[in-house]
């Protein structure tokens, strides 16, 4: 299990007018075994060319964030959310949105989730980060994929995993889900 230092923040806030409803709540994320594959072809080079001919073995980024009402272990087996929940009324994935850098060694996306309504009610207990890998509507998240290649449907799979401590977060009506996802490497 990779573990990187307290990284993902969770908080309600009101879906008008993005302010806080309700102190953050803060917990380790898992690197599934997608994710740390992920990492490690990142920042490799298939092909190194003094001329400028370098070619990176993957160039997928962080995209996407989602969330589901399930729970199962923070391992590296993960393959997918429990029970994904759609984000915006179409799609299981949300826009990681801009990035921000906290500190140095870190790098973090922060989305307001659920805004438009559609996780009122819903106690939200898991979340898990993913790369670009086609638009959010165009799968279901909940389908074990298998593995083909570094560049095909293993990346509909999440490369980092939280499960929510307790019960979850239950979503109230006219409030959203603001989750902070950052990357920290000491």
């Amino acid at each position: 299990m990779r573990r990187v230092n307290d990284n993902v923040t969770v908080q309600l806030v009101d879906a008008a007018s993005g302010s806080p409803a309700a102190p953050p709540i803060t917990c380790h994320n898992t690197f599934t075994s997608v994710g740390a594959d992920w990492l490690k072809q990142l920042v490799s080079w298939s092909v190194i060319d003094s001329i400028g001919g370098d070619v990176p073995v993957l160039t997928k980024r962080v995209r996407w964030m989602g969330v589901g009402i399930g729970s199962q272990p923070e391992v590296l087996g993960v393959l997918s959310l429990v029970s994904p929940v759609l984000c915006d009324g179409a799609n299981y994935r949300q826009d990681a949105g801009p990035f921000d850098r906290p500190v140095v060694t870190s790098i973090r996306w922060s989305q307001t989730l659920g805004a438009g309504a559609e996780l009122e009610g819903v106690s939200v207990t898991e979340a898990a980060l993913y790369v670009d890998y086609n638009d959010a509507a165009d799968i279901d998240p909940s389908v074990q994929y298998p593995a083909v290649d570094p560049e095909a449907n293993v990346f509909v799979r999440p490369v980092s995993y939280v499960v929510f401590p307790g019960s979850g977060i239950l979503i109230p009506v006219n409030k959203a889900l603001l989750l902070s996802w950052e990357l920290r490497f000491s």
